[in-house]
């Protein structure tokens, strides 16, 4: 047995969770769309703290660690559980092409 997806199974656990987005309260969506703004947030501020407390005039060094730091902050969102449009567009898709919920549920 293959521990790795196919595109099909892919899509079909896709379309599983977009049911799953789909059906929660208005209330929910929102404390987890506030939860990934602040997770990214948290990725920012890490990210600003540490180039402002950089005194080398090397702004590659910088850029370099800034882009090391800030993503931290989606890798919170992954983990703890958050709501970005994006990834719920992302995955609601497949479903709102097969009819399988609406577009007005991607929009909420």
């Amino acid at each position: 047995m293959s521990t790795y997806k196919t595109p099909k199974d892919v899509v079909i656990m896709s379309m599983n969770a977009a049911l799953i987005k789909a059906s929660l309260r208005v209330e929910r969506i929102l404390a987890l769309g506030f939860m990934a703004g602040a997770y990214i947030s948290l990725g920012a501020l890490g990210g600003q703290l540490v180039v402002g407390g950089m005194t080398s005039s090397d702004e590659g060094s910088k850029k370099l660690a800034n882009g090391a730091i800030f993503p931290l902050g989606l890798i919170l969102v992954l983990i703890a559980g958050g709501g970005l449009y994006t990834g719920n567009t992302a995955i609601m898709a497949p479903s709102v092409l097969s009819r399988q919920i609406t577009l007005v549920d991607t929009l909420r």
